[in-house]
């Protein structure tokens, strides 16, 4: 079994992520056609965190600081890359 790696900070390869939102529920309602909003999501999240299993990115949990109030998006794959998809609700 693969330990899963926790990484800090959003300098990730924008295809991973975009690949990513893809295998899981929330690349319905992201604009995961637009690399540029895509990279500008990244770019501005206050906190990006993402799960690796090796090399493959299968987790990102990412948040918004907007004055007083956060939101947090959370991305992840369930089981392996080919299995269901997952995701929280934000």
């Amino acid at each position: 079994m693969t330990e899963i790696q926790y990484r800090y900070g959003n300098d990730l390869n924008l295809d991973q992520v975009i690949e990513l939102y893809r295998a899981s529920t929330l690349g319905e309602r992201r604009p995961i056609d637009d690399r540029g909003t895509m990279s500008d999501m990244l770019a501005h999240a206050n906190l990006v965190v993402t799960a690796w299993d090796g090399a493959l990115l299968v987790g990102i949990a990412r948040t918004l600081r907007i004055l007083a109030t956060s939101a947090i998006s959370l991305t992840s794959r369930c089981g392996n890359p080919t299995g269901p998809k997952a995701s929280a609700r934000n």
